[in-house]
């Protein structure tokens, strides 16, 4: 083959040798041209040149991505070291809740479920809840470590309620109590009725400087039925509304004592589970700060009878018949047929009054009967709710004094006692003097058109038979005197019955958390009149307040008349907040 020696021959033959080069080895013969050595040697450096360029492109590119995952990997350690602090700092996370447990190993509810079939609204509901919603989070209301929190229903229905405010009421015990209570109705149309009225009360709570509010909500006349979506949504917005508003937590006792037979939402407990789980639905959506606190009634006779109890062969009757024996009696359990699950539960209560052993009778009661509302062999509402790891509370208890009622011999004996005692101890100083007639009058209850009208609720129409238990006997040294004033009795009914719920070997056992006194005086039909009010009655408020007032004046060493009983309020570490029980 050839080779061209003109010029313009040979720069096309270098042209073409640049991009299609030709060694010798294809042509020993060839000679090398100066061009095509020179065209070699820079294709050569340009090949090289590309080599290194792509060399170093592609070893920045994986800096890049080294540097890349280096940061990733800092960021994921940085975001767990930052989730593990808030977590050990008790902050819960929407992934991952603290356990209340950890912290202080105070019961709180867990996680809340969604809806199932077995959580739906029955047939008689008006709307329907198949959306599955799971509700979030409450912040309930923990019992305090300083004592037990003590409060009082001063306002709901038509009874007497005394006295006139929670300020009032504070005022006159000389203590700062933890909540005040009130008895509220549901209503078609605003949800509860009156709510301005309760809103008013609200006001009134707040003044008193109380930490919680207690609401009973009580769906009446029209029973569980009035508990549609479009009621309960209102209630909700209304207890948001105190929760923000007013800055009030609240604890609301949802149609309470319903294995009772004296309300219209009574022994219904498939009806009432569902109509409980959707109120806690629509509540914990909308106002968060509110406790739901489950509160039958203790086994004191269970299951009772009467209008509103399971007729035998019904589906609630079976249902409450827990054994599977076709009968509901005694040996059935009180309490699990109504219980709605501890999701849906913060609290579980309970109510426990002294009536006296006789109906109409003055009587001092006894340890005995204490225990039969805390620990009944039928069904102890302790168990039931240290079962379920939830914080308990006596959220409507009393001790009753009939001012008509038979005082008897043994009564008046142990009380006369009682005071001798007590002048003994206190160098003739008694805490307690005879009251003058004017310190047991009656409040007037006429109308004052300043203060709110309290809505009206329904009255139970009869309480349920107590067991028979022995009362206390006359002694030698102290013969029972006909000159016992009536105000000590009373005092020493409400303070034995205080005591008894509230004394340290008690809330040992009990674990109580919380007391709600019914601070009222109720006219029953025939006349007898019903005296549970701590503040209507000169002697008992005179012994309270000079009692606990020698309890915190002593020193350590000296010896005690009482024992003092801590009330836990907004100001758990004052001086006000100590009240002696006994």
């Amino acid at each position: 083959m050839g080779h061209a020696n003109t010029p313009a021959a040979a720069g096309a033959a270098a042209t073409a040798y640049s991009w299609v080069p030709q060694t010798p080895a294809d042509d020993p013969a060839a000679p090398t041209p100066p061009q095509l050595e020179a065209s070699t040697a820079r294709t050569s450096m340009a090949a090289v040149t590309s080599t290194k360029s792509a060399a170093g492109a592609a070893s920045e590119s994986t800096l890049w991505v080294k540097r890349a995952v280096l940061a990733t990997a800092g960021l994921v350690v940085l975001a767990g070291a930052t989730i593990l602090i808030l977590h050990a700092a008790k902050v819960s996370l929407p992934f991952w809740p603290v356990n209340k447990d950890e912290a202080g190993n105070v019961p709180t509810p867990t996680a809340r479920p969604t809806d199932t079939g077995s959580n739906t609204a029955d047939s008689t509901s008006t709307t329907s809840t198949s959306t599955t919603v799971v509700p979030p989070s409450p912040t309930p209301i923990m019992p305090s470590s300083k004592g037990v929190y003590f409060g009082a229903h001063v306002w709901g229905d038509g009874a007497d309620w005394f006295p006139p405010s929670p300020s009032d009421f504070n005022s006159k015990l000389g203590i700062t109590a933890s909540g005040f209570s009130a008895f509220v109705y549901v209503d078609a149309n605003s949800g509860l009725r009156d709510p301005d009225a309760i809103l008013k009360h609200a006001e009134q709570v707040r003044a008193a400087k109380a930490t919680f509010m207690v609401l009973t909500v009580e769906p009446s006349p029209g029973g569980l039925d009035m508990m549609t979506d479009s009621v309960n949504d209102k209630i909700a917005e209304l207890l948001q509304t105190i929760n923000t508003k007013y800055g009030l937590p609240l604890f609301v006792r949802f149609a309470h004592e319903m294995n009772g037979i004296w309300y219209s939402w009574s022994q219904q407990p498939d009806k009432y589970r569902s109509m409980w789980i959707r109120f806690a639905k629509a509540v914990r959506t909308k106002a968060p700060s509110t406790t739901l606190v489950w509160a039958p009634n203790a086994p004191l006779g269970y299951p009772w009878s009467g209008s509103f109890g399971a007729k035998p062969g019904s589906a609630d009757y079976r249902a409450m018949d827990t054994n599977g024996d076709g009968t509901v009696n005694a040996l059935d359990d009180p309490f699990q047929p109504f219980y709605p699950g501890s999701d849906w539960v913060d609290w579980i209560g309970v109510s426990a009054f002294w009536y006296g052993n006789t109906w109409g009778n003055n009587e001092l009661p006894t340890s005995e009967m204490a225990d039969s509302f805390l620990f009944n062999r039928q069904g102890s509402i302790v168990v039931f709710a240290n079962k379920y790891n939830k914080p308990f509370g006596v959220f409507e208890g009393g001790a009753s004094y009939y001012p008509k009622g038979n005082t008897p011999a043994g009564t008046k004996s142990a009380v006369a006692a009682q005071l001798h005692k007590r002048q003994v101890l206190t160098n003739g100083t008694d805490p307690d003097p005879p009251a003058k007639p004017s310190s047991t009058k009656t409040t007037s209850t006429k109308s004052d058109s300043s203060k709110p009208t309290p809505p009206v609720v329904s009255e139970r129409p009869g309480e349920p038979t107590k067991p028979a238990t022995p009362s206390p006997t006359p002694t030698d040294s102290a013969p029972a005197p006909a000159n016992v004033p009536a105000s000590a009795i009373d005092a020493a009914i409400k303070r034995a019955w205080l005591k008894l719920l509230l004394d340290s070997a008690q809330r040992a056992r009990s674990k109580l958390a919380l007391l709600m006194w019914f601070e009222v005086r109720k006219t029953e039909e025939g006349g007898l009149v019903r005296d549970f009010a701590l503040t209507r009655d000169g002697m008992w408020l005179r012994a309270s307040r000079a009692i606990s007032g020698r309890t915190r004046s002593r020193s350590a060493g000296s010896k005690r008349v009482c024992e003092r009983v801590v009330w836990c309020g907004r100001r758990a570490s004052a001086v006000g907040c100590e009240f002696c029980a006994l």
